[in-house]
């Protein structure tokens, strides 16, 4: 049984997983084993959608080494410190205490570490976020096919769009955990999707478990999505299936991560190492009521196209003509969501209510912190 009958409809329109990505026969059948609906994709369209993507992984990789070749080291925002905390793990296997980024759960910079040990490149480490960058293209295509599995050509423009964004571009091509932090928030929304459209599984919670594992020592700013992930379970999956799923989604980050809490608390007797910011009249922090406009004016560059350390604005003579059309589009675009949602919300199962609220509050979430 479901955890509520009104998902069943939801739920049955699901497609549930996609063969290898060899064609042995003429058409290739899309369905799973629980699947209760099947479709067929020609095998010349599942090589067209498959090159779609690839193109969408591919303009990313372009441009991003593109802004790092063209973006003197250091001009990326706190590169310099990123790079500090993967020299001192490579050079003195060590956390910081009291350097900048101390703050900063050490995942990406051990990878990074070990990668510097070995080759002495910081371009070795640009490549490693790349890759990171590269992966959340792909990984933001399979949420769209979770969310339309009889629209393929919505895969891959999901994954375009990842793709074609500056800011994502420009800051994957930098010595930083950002990337890898945005990956691991976009592998934990893949299961959040999962778990809402499709029936409970034996797997799923180890999964989960692992991604939970990698957003606590990726970056602080992922931790909410935990708790989303955990709701969301609580209101898609049975009972008796949920409590055994605890098992594994508490036990797996509790060997893997739980050492960073255990030393945070024996170094500065909290879980968490305390924030030392390199900039404390950043516009971006909206400590005050009259600093809104401001805010969410650098806010809203920062996530298009801000570049160099927050600095250097599109196109660079500081024209903001660019910014006011995307922000106009982008109003455009929300009202007309809120608006067809409002419309259509009595209609909608409740997996697709739940998913269009998290559509709001995740993003209100992340703005906030």
């Amino acid at each position: 049984m479901y955890a509520a009958g009104s998902n069943h409809s939801w739920r049955s329109g699901v497609l549930r997983s996609v063969t290898a990505t060899s064609v042995p026969d003429e058409r290739v059948l899309i369905q799973g084993p629980e699947s209760l609906w099947s479709i067929e994709l020609t095998a010349e369209r599942h090589r067209a959608i498959a090159l779609g993507l690839a193109l969408s992984v591919g303009l990313f990789v372009v441009c991003a080494i593109a802004y790092a070749l063209a973006t003197p080291f250091g001009q990326a925002p706190d590169e310099r410190s990123h790079f500090g905390y993967v020299q001192l793990i490579a050079q003195h296997f060590q956390l910081p205490v009291t350097s900048p980024e101390r703050q900063q759960p050490p995942l990406y910079y051990v990878i990074a570490a070990v990668i510097y040990r070995l080759t002495g490149s910081i371009g070795a480490l640009q490549a490693l976020s790349i890759a990171c960058g590269a992966a959340t293209v792909m990984v933001t295509g399979l949420c769209a096919r979770e969310l339309w599995p009889r629209n393929p050509i919505r895969w891959v423009l999901a994954s375009l769009l990842a793709a074609a964004l500056p800011q994502f571009q420009f800051i994957s091509a930098s010595v930083s955990n950002d990337a890898l932090s945005v990956l691991a928030a976009a592998i934990v929304t893949f299961l959040m999707i999962r778990v809402i459209v499709r029936p409970p599984s034996a797997r799923l919670p180890w999964a989960i478990g692992l991604a939970f594992a990698m957003v606590l020592l990726a970056k602080e700013t992922d931790y909410f999505l935990i708790l989303v992930v955990l709701v969301t379970l609580f209101r898609f999956w049975p009972r008796r299936r949920w409590l055994r799923a605890l098992v594994p989604m508490i036990g797996i980050p509790a060997m893997l991560a739980g050492w960073w809490f255990v030393r945070n608390l024996a170094t500065f007797g909290r879980l968490l190492p305390p924030l030392t910011p390199l900039y404390t009249n950043s516009p971006l922090k909206l400590t005050d009521p009259s600093l809104a406009h401001d805010w969410w004016s650098m806010t809203f560059k920062s996530f298009f196209a801000l570049f160099g350390n927050m600095s250097t604005l599109v196109p660079a003579d500081g024209n903001l003509l660019v910014y006011r059309l995307l922000q106009g589009a982008a109003a455009l675009i929300v009202v007309l969501g809120v608006m067809v949602a409002a419309r259509r919300w009595g209609s909608w199962p409740a997996g697709a209510r739940w998913l269009a609220g998290a559509c709001l509050a995740v993003p209100t979430v992340a703005l906030a912190q």
